[in-house]
């Protein structure tokens, strides 16, 4: 028996050390799908336990990918975390930066833990994610930045509570080790790793700019999202003003789209901006949406159309409150938008308000028109909200029902458990309410991580966002659907605009409101501008509907 073991942990070994077609340069981890082994254990993974607890460590024969994955198993907890753990990575001294994901399903929730060493071979631990529940194997994937003086790491999913998680599909990339190279990017010097030829500690190519009265500070770090820079703007008194860093114009073609993106931490909400130059020297400005706070490093991407007559345009964060924000590796490219089989506009609705029944509803019959209102259930009975009534009279019609969850929280900056209650909650509110059970679901202020990502994929179909966009085959995420956001002061003539690039790629148009009256709220549009709209929408005619029915002929149209 220990000559067979000893044969099949050569075996193992030389299949270590043979090249991979898959990522094989890239992932860390030896054995990442724990498909090898040696008498019955994975090789290049060990397990923690705590003597205190009843705890089993599971090697399945089943996985998300492959024939094998870990387990752990938990009847009686008493303290400390148990878990699998692949082998110790060194950390090259100048590269600070990973990638880490796994598939993972448990009926608890457990925590993402980093565990480093130093010189002196100190440990310490840093819990860099908490991990919902999952009854389906769910994709993890998170920014592992490590500690100053970190020569050791491994990453390990903790439970300290009865239950079971399986893990399988592990990957750890090196991000620093190799700064992108990206030949379609607009942007120069887009990983700010180039200093000015001035010695003004600043990227060559960017500027910096500081308007009102505050105390604006720009910072050029030597630590960044990949490589070894990075720019932060922090204020510290804010009386009026706004300060903001840009990258050189570049040369862009009238009419078409890009895409543009970079990555951020940040204490306070920016707003991101467009600044374009057209053929005649006029400059138009471009909102296209906010950032939120985000202690780790965070994507921000949107989708532009420019002008026709468009021939430059730069892009930048507004900070104008207290706060700071953190910036690194800008991407601006052009997109060739790949069609739907004809362009739709769903025209959706935040919130609960009276006025979607009382002014939306009748509206949109009289076009023909159906809607989606993504509900806020904490506001069930109260008296400027819609009734039950309300909400059974349009879902007869065809009118939509989603949720909004129950309270309106900033959910990226809750708990996990609490944000877990709020999507469930407000499912089962809506559905004892109404008598509907709803299908999608919006999060408050567009806010959201991939932890809320993954519990919406636990209760609905399909999570929209208000990242600025449109949703066209090659950019489809149905747990991100892109938006436009009119407020208060958007014309139709712009709303309009919105639906005529639709038509012209095949999109699919999401459209946000909030109430709809009279009120100057920002958030809020009159009734004869909805009407003027949906005029517009008639005259084109675009076909208009739910964001359910539009996704019925959407994901059919989706490559497997």
């Amino acid at each position: 028996m220990r000559v067979f073991c000893y044969i099949i942990f050569v075996l193992a070994l030389l299949a270590l050390s043979l090249p991979s077609k898959v990522c094989a340069d890239l992932n860390l981890i030896d054995n990442p799908s724990a498909e090898l082994s040696n008498c019955g254990e994975p090789i290049s993974w060990t397990h923690t336990k705590n003597t205190n607890n009843s705890t089993v460590f599971n090697y399945h024969d089943s996985g998300s990918n492959g024939l094998r994955s870990l387990g752990i198993t938990v009847t009686n907890f008493i303290s400390g975390a148990e878990y699998w753990s692949f082998n110790e990575i060194t950390v090259p001294f100048k590269f600070s930066h990973y990638r880490y994901s796994a598939h993972y399903k448990s009926d608890i929730t457990s925590k993402l833990i980093l565990i480093t060493k130093n010189n002196a071979g100190v440990e310490s631990s840093l819990e860099i994610a908490n991990l919902p529940s999952a009854n389906i194997w769910t994709r993890i994937s998170v920014d592992v930045p490590i500690p100053n003086g970190a020569v050791t790491m491994r990453i390990v999913h903790a439970i300290s509570q009865p239950g079971t998680i399986q893990l399988d599909d592990f990957l750890l990339e090196d991000k620093s080790a190799v700064i992108p190279s990206n030949t379609k990017n607009l942007i120069p010097n887009p990983s700010l790793e180039f200093e000015n030829d001035d010695s003004t500690s600043a990227p060559k190519k960017w500027s910096q700019v500081a308007i009102g009265n505050n105390s604006a500070e720009f910072i050029y770090l030597n630590s960044g999202h990949t490589g070894n820079k990075s720019i932060k703007m922090a204020i510290t008194a804010y009386e009026s003003g706004r300060s903001y860093n840009y990258f050189e114009p570049v040369s862009i073609q009238g009419g078409d789209m890009y895409d543009y993106s970079f990555f951020h931490k940040s204490n306070v909400y920016t707003e991101v901006n467009a600044e374009i130059t057209l053929a005649g020297g006029e400059v138009q400005y471009q909102f296209l949406g906010m950032t939120f706070p985000s202690t780790s490093w965070t994507q921000f991407s949107t989708r532009i159309k420019m002008p026709d007559d468009a021939v430059k345009v730069s892009l930048y964060n507004l900070l104008y409150s207290v706060g700071t924000i953190t910036q690194d590796d800008f991407n601006l490219e052009l997109v060739e938008a790949v069609p739907f089989k004809r362009p739709i506009v769903s025209v959706t609705f935040d919130d609960s308000f009276k006025s979607f029944h009382d002014i939306v509803y009748p509206l949109f019959k009289s076009k023909g028109f159906l809607g989606t209102a993504y509900v806020l259930s904490g506001d069930f009975g109260s008296p400027d909200q819609m009734s039950s009534k309300d909400f059974k009279e349009m879902y007869r019609d065809g009118f939509e029902l989603g949720s909004h969850t129950v309270s309106h929280p900033h959910l990226p900056f809750v708990s996990t458990t609490l944000s877990y209650n709020e999507l469930l909650r407000s499912k089962s509110d809506i559905t004892n309410f109404t008598g509907v059970v709803p299908k999608n679901f919006a999060s408050p202020y567009g806010e959201y991580n991939d932890v809320i990502k993954i519990q919406a994929k636990n209760f609905y179909r399909s999570h929209r966002s208000t990242d600025v966009g449109y949703n066209t085959k090659e950019s489809f995420d149905i747990y991100n659907i892109k938006t436009q956001n009119p407020i208060y002061n958007t014309s139709p003539e712009t709303v309009l605009s919105w639906v005529d690039t639709a038509i012209a790629d095949n999109a699919w148009l999401v459209l946000v409101y909030h109430e709809i009256s009279d009120s100057s709220d920002k958030f809020t549009n009159t009734p004869e501008h909805l009407e003027r709209v949906l005029d517009g929408l008639v005259t084109r005619g675009v076909f208009v509907t739910t964001v359910d029915e539009a996704l019925n002929e959407i994901v059919p149209q989706m490559p497997d």
